[in-house]
């Protein structure tokens, strides 16, 4: 589906950044290059200096203290000197710019479930939200998506979200904030997409069928219908005026039309009711400011951010669960998806993957192994991050007290391999079982809100402690 455009725009690209060289970030500012493009790939580079930085603290001994103030500020100034240094290598180019080519434009055309693969990957367990705020800030188009994320965590005072969660949430909003779109507001929210296109293959004319998912995505069946009619009559493409005509015919029949009662689901109690997901519509639980409701606010500027939600539902189900029923729309999907290349999140929790098919850069054999030995869901890691932490965990816990990563990691770190990791760094170097105990206190238990009699805490505690009690 997305392959339409993105192919030949990878080809476009490369014959003005040809292979061979590397690219810095000033490299990127000038030729052709489209924002949305340009932005993911300087967003790939900074996701790689924190994975150079994160390198650096590994290398870290018990001759030099870590935690020390000035230690911080003096990594944290190396940081900015290598992000001002960085760049693609040469080999590393072509995999890097066909993998933005490809998530950028499927992105453009479905963002929410491209944005929900990216940020989980194959992970089924949830995120924190400061990694998936990480992820979700490869893509620069579309940001009211990430503006509610950040509203709704904060009114919610939620911490992370599971992947179903997150596809839902992401697909209401991008349903409801497009539902009463103007043309030109519609106009807006297409440019990027327009852009993409122009640049791939000089004209701005979107591929008909793309363009289909795009609004049926957002719940804009009419348009999807008229636009089925146009690749029916043999038009495979479609530029700007042809848009708004469309957009001007259903602006016409929806004046026409008698005013007819919101869609609502039957089930008022459940979890697409505006209050349990913070979109906030009912004055009586939702006192903000006024009458303008918070999915409103997300709104904001002419093309910064135009989209809507996920749910449409007499039977109370979301949007992408109804049409996928349909049968003439799952027909033109099921024919879509044979064009669409696969897509998962391009890097790990720990860094990004440059091949040329947008893939999760462990394999799932991998991923299993490391989750079945060390329980709970699988945490993902290269083959040498996975010999240097097991290595770690060797010295940190001893060779007949095995360790439940899995575990760990979910229920004492929410989910952050890193902090893992640098906790029992800091556990490598205590020299006895009261510093140990006070590392373990102050930057697990407090800095998690941990109670200390989980199962977690306690198997955590008493692995640690084991090594002591063998000294």
């Amino acid at each position: 589906m997305s392959s339409s455009i993105a192919d030949p725009l990878y080809e476009r690209l490369l014959s003005s950044y040809p292979s061979g060289q590397s690219y810095a970030r000033a490299d990127l500012q000038d030729g052709p290059m489209p924002g949305a493009i340009q932005h993911f790939l300087s967003q790939l580079l900074d996701h790689q200096i924190r994975h150079e930085s994160q390198r650096l603290r590994r290398a870290g001994s018990q001759w030099i203290d870590y935690d020390a103030p000035q230690v911080h500020e003096a990594l944290s100034d190396v940081q900015d000197v290598l992000s001002r240094h960085a760049r693609i290598p040469s080999d590393e180019w072509t995999g890097a710019l066909q993998q933005a080519c490809r998530y950028v434009t499927a992105y453009l055309l479905q963002p929410a479930p491209v944005l929900t693969d990216f940020v989980f990957g194959k992970r089924g367990e949830a995120l924190p939200l400061d990694r998936i705020r990480w992820r979700m800030r490869f893509f620069q188009p579309y940001s009211y998506l990430q503006n509610a994320v950040e509203a709704y965590a904060k009114r919610k005072g939620v911490s992370e979200f599971d992947r179903s969660t997150f596809l839902r949430f992401l697909l209401k909003i991008d349903e409801r904030l497009t539902s009463d779109y103007s043309r030109e507001q519609w106009m807006d929210l297409l440019q990027p997409l327009l852009h993409l296109t122009e640049t791939a293959t000089g004209r701005a004319e979107i591929p008909i069928r793309p363009l289909q998912s795009f609004f049926e995505e957002k719940g804009h069946e009419k348009a999807v219908h008229r636009l089925h009619q146009l690749e029916a009559d043999g038009q495979s493409r479609i530029g700007a005026s042809g848009l708004r005509r469309i957009l001007n015919e259903q602006r016409s029949i929806d004046e026409r039309a008698p005013e007819a009662e919101p869609l609502r689901p039957k089930d008022e109690s459940a979890p697409w009711d505006d209050d349990d997901w913070g979109l906030g519509t009912s004055a009586a639980s939702e006192p903000d400011d006024g009458s303008t409701p918070l999915w409103k606010r997300f709104q904001q500027g002419p093309s910064a951010s135009s989209r809507g939600n996920g749910h449409s539902s007499e039977s109370g189900q979301p949007l992408w669960a109804q049409y996928r029923r349909g049968q003439q729309g799952a027909g033109r999907r099921s024919q879509a998806s044979e064009e669409q290349p696969s897509l998962s999140s391009p890097f790990d929790d720990a860094e990004p993957t440059v091949s040329s098919e947008p893939s999760t850069r462990h394999q799932a054999s991998d991923a299993s192994t490391t989750g079945a030995q060390n329980g709970g869901s699988p945490v993902q890691m290269s083959a040498d991050e996975k010999a240097d932490i097991e290595a770690l965990e060797r010295e940190v816990f001893g060779k007949s007290n095995p360790p439940q990563r899995g575990v760990f990691v979910r229920q004492l770190f929410n989910g952050d391999l890193d902090d893992y990791e640098q906790v029992l760094l800091r556990l490598q170097h205590a020299e006895s079982w009261n510093e140990a105990s006070q590392i373990i206190a102050r930057d697990v238990f407090r800095a998690h809100k941990i109670n200390i009699y989980s199962d977690a805490a306690v198997h955590f505690t008493n692995a640690v402690e084991a090594r002591f009690r063998r000294g």
